[in-house]
């Protein structure tokens, strides 16, 4: 089975993400930052990481940029979610 590691600060969203990923037949794997989305990651490399581009400390884009960097995360397929629909927003996820 796939587990999904879910990076979202605000209880209600990962909820909301985190029960549609279960009841789509996933494991889930909840940080709220992305110090925590690193610490997860080094116990177990998740299949997929449901990534909010608004984060306590680090921004969602940061983190990303971070993981792609990686040599050991960089394959992981990230999905950025967000509230944001400003063009340089749509630009910094691409």
């Amino acid at each position: 089975m796939s587990t999904i590691l879910v990076v979202e600060d605000t209880m209600t969203q990962a909820e909301i993400i985190t029960g549609s990923l279960r009841n789509a037949g996933f494991t889930t794997v909840l940080a709220a930052n992305g110090e925590e989305a690193r610490s997860k990651i080094s116990l177990q490399k998740p299949s997929a990481i449901v990534l909010d581009v608004v984060l306590p400390n680090e921004s969602g884009f940061g983190l990303c940029r971070a993981l792609k960097d990686n040599a050991e995360t960089k394959d992981i397929p990230i999905v950025l979610c967000s509230t944001k629909a400003g063009e340089m927003d749509k630009f910094w996820g691409m």
